[in-house]
């Protein structure tokens, strides 16, 4: 048999639907990326360990509780946010 008397249908799949495969292959690239590339979904990476010391609601819970008490942010207490990021953490604590 000769090579150059394969009928149309022998061809493979992906040459005969473009958009299909290309479909197919893009979601499986992106599902990719996102396991290997994204930190937030990653099974690769410890960001889905739960460590209560490294979570910042904490201590946004704890400057606010601060700035209601009357303490001065970056006086008695620090951080590399702006000033308007306490009081807005204070309004929510004193919220409940």
């Amino acid at each position: 048999m000769n090579v150059k008397s394969i009928p149309e249908k022998g061809k493979l799949f992906l040459g005969q639907h473009f958009i299909v495969s290309s479909l197919i292959i893009s979601a499986i690239l992106g599902l990719l990326a996102m396991l290997f590339f994204s930190t937030s979904i990653s099974p690769l990476y410890e960001s889905f360990s739960y460590d209560p010391v490294d979570v910042d609601s904490n201590f946004f819970y704890y400057t606010g509780k601060l700035v209601a008490e009357g303490k001065i942010p970056y006086l008695d207490f620090t951080d590399h946010k702006g000033v308007l990021v306490f009081y807005v953490n204070a309004l929510a604590y004193l919220m409940g």
